[in-house]
């Protein structure tokens, strides 16, 4: 049986090593194709270790569509944790079996990420599908006990209470790799990234993005 601290900490320390070698990550000046005829255009654009970008911006303006040409462009094999916005059931399932096939000790581990993000671990053992928001945490803390040097987020706070954005926005203040993060929350945007992407319509009815640091 997995015991389990009954105690939330706040925040979760990253104890493993991140693998720096690889960084700074960029994409080159360029336009990709979003629907009809609609563009979207964007400069060159780097990640550094240790940085935090935000990319916020309306509906429909390319920010997942770049997430995942950023992906197809720096190759970066497996060292990083990508989680999309929309997660299915199948997913859900999927997901839940792992965790349950997981050996005592590395599960204890990752229910105690869980907990640290705001959830009662022990109801998730009891329960058959979490919710979306539960299953967004399990995917986060399964990610993060392998240490990527590079972690992606699509709309991290979906589904999500109060405290557990908090505490998502807590520990990954900590992680020390590079992160890129979508999101419409902005006080979660603005606490935590340390530079910004922002997607925004021009006069051409083109979508560029404009880099704030």
């Amino acid at each position: 049986m997995t015991t389990l601290s009954k105690e939330y900490a706040t925040g979760i320390r990253f104890e493993g090593k991140i693998a720096k070698h690889n960084f700074p990550i960029s994409v080159e000046t360029s336009c990709i194709a979003l629907f009809e005829s609609t563009q979207l255009c964007f400069p060159r654009l780097s990640v550094n270790i240790g940085e935090k970008v935000g990319i916020s911006g309306e509906n429909g303006s390319g920010k997942s569509t770049f997430i995942r040409y950023f992906m197809q462009m720096i190759d970066y094999e497996h060292d990083y944790l990508y989680i999309t916005q929309e997660i299915t059931e199948k997913q859900a399932q999927k997901l839940f079996e792992e965790v349950s096939n997981l050996d005592s000790e590395i599960r204890g581990e990752l229910f105690t990420l869980v907990q640290r993000l705001g959830s009662d671990a022990k109801a998730l053992l009891r329960s058959s599908i979490p919710s979306p928001g539960e299953v967004r945490k399990l995917l986060i803390a399964q990610g993060l006990l392998k240490y990527p040097s590079l972690i992606i987020l699509d709309e991290p706070t979906n589904h999500m209470d109060l405290e557990s954005i908090q505490l998502l926005e807590t520990s990954l203040k900590e992680y020390e790799g590079a992160l890129l993060f979508i999101t419409h929350d902005k006080t979660f945007l603005e606490n935590l990234s340390t530079k910004q992407w922002v997607f925004q319509k021009n006069e051409n009815q083109r979508y560029t993005v404009e880099e704030i640091l």
